[in-house]
């Protein structure tokens, strides 16, 4: 996905799940501002835990990628003759 797509719906699906989580636990009289901001916290660690494992795995990625390739022909190639 894109960054613009994620941010869409990253918001749209964790506030539907924020809404409902904190629907549930006030239902249950387990809503305080303690375990509001221990909740909040743990989702944004999560997120950023997810954010850097991709951002490495991406620059592997790319490590990866660019030391095995070439710019010279591959065996066999016949390139096309030039008619001017």
């Amino acid at each position: 996905l894109a960054a613009t797509e994620r941010v869409v719906l990253g918001f749209g699906t964790g506030a539907a799940a924020l809404g409902g989580i904190t629907l549930i636990f006030g239902r249950f009289g387990l809503l305080t501002p303690t375990t509001s901001r221990i909740g909040l916290g743990l989702i944004v660690a999560a997120e950023l835990v997810l954010l850097v494992r991709e951002t490495l795995r991406k620059k592997s990625t790319e490590r990866i990628g660019t030391a095995g390739s070439s710019v010279l022909p591959a065996i066999g190639f016949q390139p096309l003759p030039h008619h001017p």
